[in-house]
């Protein structure tokens, strides 16, 4: 005997997760940072002074859809002698 498939059962509902970036290109490479859109908001009208409030994740990503970060070595290249949150200001302001 062969079970048969009910084709119109609905699959469950998979969650949508609405992520907001900034994305900056240089030296060919792609940078992204992941960011509250509120506090984004905030900061450039001056109400907040500080980049961490801005940031969900103090991390650089080189693609956040797939959960990849910068490597060090991209980093330092295009960015040299710049701490990670400086990076993230300037792409938060040239975006």
């Amino acid at each position: 005997m062969v079970k048969s498939q009910n084709f119109n059962k609905k699959s469950p509902e998979v969650e949508r997760l609405h992520i907001n970036l900034a994305r900056f290109r240089k030296g060919g490479r792609r940078f992204e940072i992941v960011i509250d859109p509120d506090n984004a908001v905030l900061f450039r009208d001056g109400k907040i002074d500080d980049i961490r409030e801005v940031l969900i994740a103090e991390r650089i990503f080189e693609d956040v859809q797939k959960g990849v970060f910068s490597p060090k070595q991209d980093l330092t290249t295009a960015f040299p002698n710049m701490e990670t949150l400086d990076i993230a200001k300037l792409i938060f302001d040239e975006r």
